[in-house]
């Protein structure tokens, strides 16, 4: 039996020896899992994935998750030309057999309006179908209904607090950020700095704004070593082009001024804030 090769079209890693011999042996089995065409995928072999997806998904009970990939294999033009509207079939198939990250990718494709028609209503109907079982999902619909408060929701939208607490314990790291802002805020729950303490930290990445948020709870904190964590967190943000962190530098800049020259250095924070 001939080696198969990377038929994916792409150059840089090469396929493990493992992934080789399965991408090799799995014609002789009666039909491709889940975890093979995964590893196929993984490998790179892309050809060999879309051909055992096709024949395994020509049963109308085949696994949901294989259908979805499938649809990935067309959206993303692996192993076959891409066919956007072909993909949408598919992953609406997947998705009314169960498979959440199905929903979500359609989700997305209305969100964005690729191979549909722009929809964020038809998005937000895909979000809500996976939300109870999809972290992705269920941020998707608590962000949703949080930054459309004066608009009436379908009937199942439920608590977002409820969802963004539900995907900030899957880890989560965005519903995690937003979590620990809301608790921060006293936005939608009642203020709680611990909880806003716990889900920041929780979801920091080390981004600019990531490290303005936990700054500005630690800076606040009645422990000196907090407070100065929080300064140093203010001003990388700063560093790294956030204008409400030089705001916040400011402040503290100023409410410890004892000198014209520790006062112009405060100023220098704020006029660093200022929009040009």
């Amino acid at each position: 039996m001939k080696t198969p090769t990377n038929t994916g079209g792409e150059t840089g890693r090469r396929p493990s020896l493992v992934l080789l011999a399965l991408a090799a042996l799995w014609p002789l089995a009666a039909s491709a899992d889940y975890e093979t065409v995964v590893a196929l995928n993984e490998g790179r072999l892309y050809a060999d994935a879309y051909r055992a997806l096709v024949k395994e998904t020509s049963d109308p009970n085949a696994d949901p998750r294989l259908v979805r990939m499938l649809a990935e294999a067309y959206a993303g033009g692996r192993g076959v030309a891409a066919d956007p509207a072909k993909a949408v079939g598919l992953y609406q198939r997947a998705a009314q057999g169960g498979d959440t990250v199905a929903a979500v990718r359609l989700g997305e494709l209305y969100e964005r309006g690729e191979g549909v028609p722009k929809s964020p209503r038809q998005a937000f109907d895909w979000y809500l179908k996976a939300a109870e079982r999809d972290p992705e999902a269920a941020f998707k619909v608590a962000a949703g209904a949080l930054a459309n408060a004066d608009v009436a929701m379908p009937a199942g939208t439920g608590d977002p607090i409820a969802r963004l607490t539900f995907a900030a314990e899957r880890g989560h790291a965005e519903a995690q950020r937003l979590l620990g802002s809301l608790y921060f805020e006293g936005r939608r729950v009642e203020q709680n700095t611990t909880l806003a303490t716990k889900w920041l930290e929780a979801g920091a990445d080390g981004s600019p704004e990531s490290d303005r948020r936990l700054g500005i709870v630690y800076a606040g904190s009645t422990t000196a070593e907090l407070r100065a964590k929080g300064l140093k967190l203010l001003q990388r943000a700063y560093e790294g082009g956030d204008a409400v962190a030089a705001a916040y530098l400011g402040l503290h800049a100023e409410r410890a001024a004892s000198s014209t020259d520790q006062k112009k250095a405060a100023h220098a924070y704020y006029v660093a804030a200022t929009p040009a």
